[in-house]
């Protein structure tokens, strides 16, 4: 065999294997990472709703230029991290990719601000019923004092609701 044709040869093999290995780092498939590509932002410790038709969640989630660019488990998805990825811990907490409810109560807000009483973790209801007890001495006659938010009665030691017996002694009198 002549040495030309295998210079040949060989340059055209190692033009071939450029060309493959290129293409290579193209194509991310499953399961394969594309090591040119970092993520901005990755969520681990997380409950990621990935929202396909098997409800699938993965316990972490990478995001590139404000798209997801891969969900799966927290080893898989840190490789996608560079010295410029920031890594947030979510705690367990369920995240939905794109899912922003930004309604708002403005007019309510505004009009009963202060007639308005929060429960949101309150531990005892003793403590409601004086918080309760304050607000109806703010809250002008003839208004309702509101008890809103995301309470429960189970957020309570006692575990339950205030009886109407206990709420009675702040409504009497209070629409008049």
């Amino acid at each position: 065999m002549n040495n030309n044709f295998k210079k040949k040869n060989l340059i055209l093999f190692a033009g071939a294997a450029s060309v493959l290995s290129a293409c290579a780092t193209q194509s991310t498939p499953q399961g394969s990472y594309n090591t040119l590509q970092s993520a901005d932002m990755i969520v681990t410790n997380a409950k990621v709703a990935v929202m396909d038709d098997k409800r699938t969640t993965a316990e972490a989630i990478a995001v590139k230029d404000g798209k997801v660019l891969r969900t799966g488990s927290a080893a898989e998805i840190l490789r996608l991290r560079d010295a410029h990825t920031q890594v947030i811990d979510g705690h367990g907490r369920t995240l939905i990719p794109g899912l922003n409810d930004s309604h708002l109560h403005i007019t309510r807000g505004g009009r009963f601000y202060n007639s308005e009483l929060r429960w949101d973790g309150v531990t005892s209801l003793k403590e409601a019923l004086r918080m309760l007890k304050e607000q109806a001495e703010r809250t002008p006659k003839g208004q309702w004092v509101r008890v809103i938010g995301g309470w429960s009665p189970y957020q309570f030691e006692e575990k339950r609701m205030p009886t109407v017996i206990q709420l009675g002694c702040y409504w009497q009198n209070r629409m008049r």
